[in-house]
């Protein structure tokens, strides 16, 4: 089995047509993070499977989408609402640290 890494995917759709393809699309393959960042856990085949799926939707003269990769394992912190509601887990999700007031790891 090739190997897995972890991939921030952001993106900023000027049409809402677009807009929607695209979101409807990344709900199906990762796990939303906010409204346009998208956590997911990818082998590289996969990735690249997604990629050309998005091409095809977005306008590359006004649209971007941009894919930042993710050291291995590594942990998201975080503040305010959680990724997910409590007791609910993702199998691919990143660690989540929640940051308190002081700054410092829980």
């Amino acid at each position: 089995m090739a190997a897995e890494q972890d991939w921030l995917i952001c993106y900023d759709i000027k049409d809402a047509r677009r807009l929607a393809r695209v979101h409807r699309l990344m709900r199906q393959e990762a796990l939303s993070l906010q409204r346009s960042v998208f956590f997911g856990r990818f082998q590289r085949n996969v990735l690249n499977d997604l990629v050309e799926a998005i091409e095809p939707l977005i306008d590359p003269d006004h649209d971007d989408v941009r894919l930042f990769p993710q050291q291995a394992q590594s942990a998201i912190k975080w503040c305010g609402c959680p990724p997910l509601p409590e007791g609910i887990e993702f199998s691919a999700s990143p660690k989540v640290i929640v940051w308190n007031d002081s700054h410092e790891e829980e």
